[in-house]
Formats: structure tokens, C-alpha cells, sequence
């Protein structure tokens, strides 16, 4: 895929942008925006014919997220921020389970994770002293 340039002519301003929808069309769960095939061929300094249909269409999910007493209204794909504490859990727990595998036992888990900052000890764990080798 190659990236256009618009041509040295056009100075891209509010009206611009909005010169080039055709028509747009808003469902309870989409968005639907065709632009003009002519109007980007001039801005984008192509033949019209060289614009395909795929490219003049545009179509997003939207959604009306409410909290609390406020709306805020949701176009395209809403971006999603990974849980941070969750990651480092994660992660925590895939280190724990190759430690387990490779043999070691809770005692020795925990003092590794406290060498690594992370105090434990077995009572973290939730092991009663009497379950020996639970693992």
C-alpha cells in the first residue's frame, strides 16, 4: 500500500475535509460515511477511476457508553488499556508455575521471591505448615 500526498494545491481546512463526504448514515449501531469520489481524486491529484469503491466507504461501530449520570458517545473501535496490575500478577504467576515445574518447593519459591522484592512467605501462600509438598 502506498501513501498519498495531497497535491501542493490543496490546503486542507474544516471545509475541505467536510467537501469530500458524499453522504453518511447513522444507525443505532454504526456510522456509514461515502466520500466523493471526485473531490478526493482532486485533492489526492488522481484519476477518479484510480479510487476504488472499498476506499470511499467507511463504516464504525458506535456506542453510547453511559456513567453515571453522563453519555459519551463511542465511535470505532473503543482502545483498550491493558490492566497493568493484572500483567505484573500474570506474569508473577507464570514465574511461580516454571519454578514449580522445575521442582522447587513453596519454602524455596518464597525466598526467591523475596530476593526479587516481592515478600512472601509460606503462610502467603495459604498453605497450612502441615500440607508437606503440595505440589
Amino acid at each position: 500500500m502506498r501513501r498519498l500526498a495531497l497535491s501542493p494545491s490543496a490546503k486542507p481546512t474544516e471545509g475541505v475535509w467536510l467537501g469530500l463526504l458524499e453522504s453518511g448514515a447513522i444507525s443505532r449501531e454504526r456510522v456509514n460515511i461515502e466520500l466523493s469520489r471526485e473531490r478526493v481524486s482532486t485533492l489526492l491529484s488522481l484519476c477518479p477511476d484510480a479510487i476504488t469503491f472499498d476506499a470511499l466507504q467507511l463504516s464504525l461501530p458506535l456506542a453510547l457508553k453511559r456513567r453515571g449520570v453522563e453519555q459519551r458517545l463511542v465511535i470505532g473501535a473503543e482502545q483498550t488499556v491493558p490492566d497493568s496490575r493484572l500483567v505484573a500478577h500474570l506474569l508473577r504467576a507464570d514465574r511461580w508455575l516454571r519454578a514449580i515445574r522445575r521442582g522447587a518447593d513453596i519454602q524455596s519459591l518464597a525466598n526467591v521471591l523475596s530476593d526479587e522484592c516481592e515478600p512472601v512467605s509460606e503462610r502467603w501462600f495459604g498453605l497450612p505448615e502441615q500440607v508437606p509438598g503440595v505440589f
